[in-house]
């Protein structure tokens, strides 16, 4: 995979990987700020991925457990 010269890959490259990828992806930031959502996650959600980008994961999701048992914080 192409890295650039700060040890990081390339977004472009990336964007390209997640964008293949035939199940639901979605990337977020330390606030929780969706950066990435591929065309998959678009169509299972029915959210189109400019209107997901930028967005707190649980404004998208809108499920139960986003606010009291959020598994993304348990994970990060």
């Amino acid at each position: 995979m192409a890295k650039t010269e700060r040890n990081q890959y390339n977004p472009q490259v990336l964007e390209v990987i997640l964008d293949s990828i035939a199940d639901g992806v979605f990337t977020v930031d330390e606030n929780f700020r969706i950066t990435s959502f591929n065309p998959a996650a678009a169509e299972i959600t029915g959210v189109p991925i400019m209107e997901a980008l930028g967005k707190y994961c649980y404004e998208v999701f809108k499920a139960d457990i986003c606010e009291s048992d959020c598994a993304l914080k348990q994970a990060m």
